[in-house]
């Protein structure tokens, strides 16, 4: 039984969006008690497996901490155990599929590992199974490489092989035509390929969509049978919560509600997480509600997905449909009437860039703008200290080549989000890469250039600014260069 070790694909970004802004997909809430992580564990424990590596990128502490040391899945061992192996390059690149370059940055854990076989599946992945019985098949088979496929012949990211032969792709990575398995299984010309097809339900979680029909099923008797088997239980971190509450005002049909919640509105085919408050008066349809979330009287959420601790306020009405899903993000504040969207424009901003007050300032209102439940943006220059302190963090948005003066310049727009705070940064190395904001013969040219820049990348956000926020003398052509801009 211990000839198998586990390695979890937790090195995806998927689809998500805003959903994973502070969290890696595996950490994401699923079923109003558990993480998708949960179904990946809860397999290695049930099958006996006791060796486990996961693979993740980025901001991977919510998983760190929801795993802890694996006790939950008897996993914390003095020989084998669970490892949480970050990426050692600071140049990470996001992929379908963990590469063999990946792991090759922690060779010395397979070469550790004593087990022979190794099975390779995706954290976001949510099904029951045991792995032996796939290991079994693939020994039956006399396969080289084992594929697993859901019930409907979809590709999930899960394969089976010997630790020699993935050592081999690992330890070549750099001279052989495969990124990774899927490639290997492909074009791989010399190898005995083997299918092993899963029966039962299993769901890729690689996008909003796919987190939101996955919840929706679970409330299908049949599904919940298939995923919560008595013989192997799905084991999630311990937490301590009161039964969830109903006051009489309350309506719930057909959904899924977790302890810790208190309902006293009208919750319909939905699945409602721990410690979920829905007021009374408060409607909520066709919706995953997380941890925490606070739906105010008079408000209406219908298909959506609330990320842990929105709230929405009284009388908002929050609704997307099976085409566009509502997404919140954390701690998101959703505000009744007219959603103004609020642009900052700014040459500096606390914690970014600060030389005086203006940084206080702008970066106190932005904060507090979202806290009220309006979309706060800001537009700043990308100056070296910010590259430097948040390249892991920036998400490139759009380039453009942008005339000033008779030259053209190439301009860079990049992304980040914190506290609900779109924050984006114009890069053009000709204007800003100065060891200091200001002090400079050209300070006028490279604000003027800022204000053109700034107004060209317009076309990026999601929907434009109802209001554009300008901010001191630096940006006083702003107005006039939005005003002339026939777009």
């Amino acid at each position: 039984m211990a000839n198998l070790f586990v390695v979890v694909d937790a090195s995806s970004k998927g689809a998500f969006n805003k959903l994973c802004r502070h969290r890696i997909p595996g950490a994401l809430p699923f079923g109003a008690k558990y993480r998708l992580i949960d179904f990946t564990l809860s397999n290695c424990k049930n099958s006996e497996i006791t060796n486990v590596a996961i693979f993740p990128y980025g901001n991977y502490r919510s998983l760190a901490d929801h795993i802890g040391s694996g006790d939950r899945w008897d996993l914390n061992r003095r020989k084998d155990g669970i490892f949480i192996l970050p990426p050692k390059s600071m140049l990470v690149t996001f992929e379908d599929a963990i590469s063999f370059q990946r792991m090759y940055e922690h060779l010395e854990y397979f070469l550790r590992s004593n087990q022979d076989y190794v099975l390779v599946s995706p954290a976001n992945l949510v099904w029951n199974v045991n792995y032996q019985s796939i290991l079994a098949d693939h020994l039956e088979a006399k396969a080289d490489l084992t594929e697993v496929l859901s019930v409907d012949n979809r590709r999930i990211k899960t394969f089976v092989l010997s630790k020699k032969l993935l050592l081999d792709y690992i330890s070549s990575y750099d001279v052989i035509p495969f990124r990774n398995l899927s490639d290997v299984f492909d074009y791989a010309t010399n190898l005995k390929k083997h299918h092993y097809e899963f029966s039962s339900d299993c769901f890729l979680i690689d996008s909003p969509f796919a987190l939101y029909e996955a919840n929706m099923r679970l409330l299908m008797e049949s599904t919940r049978k298939q995923l919560f088997c008595s013989d192997r239980p799905i084991y999630s971190k311990e937490t301590m919560s009161a039964a969830a509450r109903y006051e009489e005002s309350s309506e719930v049909k057909s959904s899924i509600i977790a302890s810790g919640a208190v309902v006293g509105g009208t919750v319909l085919n939905s699945v409602v997480g721990r410690k979920a408050i829905i007021k009374p008066n408060a409607i909520v349809i066709n919706s995953v509600i997380m941890n925490q979330c606070v739906i105010e009287p008079f408000a209406r959420v219908e298909y959506a997905i609330l990320d842990k601790e929105t709230r929405v306020k009284e009388n908002a009405v929050v609704s997307g449909d099976l085409n566009q899903l509502y997404l919140s993000e954390k701690k998101q504040i959703v505000a009744g009437g007219k959603q103004l969207n609020i642009l900052q424009v700014t040459t500096e901003c606390h914690p970014f860039a600060k030389t005086g007050g203006l940084a206080d300032v702008v970066g106190l209102l932005a904060r507090k703008y979202a806290n009220l439940g309006f979309p706060s943006a800001l537009i700043m220059p990308l100056y070296p200290r910010i590259r430097e302190k948040y390249q892991l963090f920036l998400e490139l948005k759009a380039e453009q080549q942008i005339t000033y003066g008779g030259e053209r310049y190439r301009v860079s727009l990049y992304h980040y989000t914190d506290q609900n705070v779109d924050y984006y940064f114009l890069e053009a190395y000709d204007f800003f890469d100065r060891d200091h904001l200001y002090g400079y013969e050209d300070d006028g040219d490279r604000f003027a250039f800022f204000a053109k820049a700034a107004v060209m990348f317009f076309d990026v956000f999601e929907d434009l600014p109802d209001i554009v926020h300008v901010h001191d003398w630096h940006l006083g052509l702003l107005p006039s260069v939005l005003k002339a801009d026939e777009r």
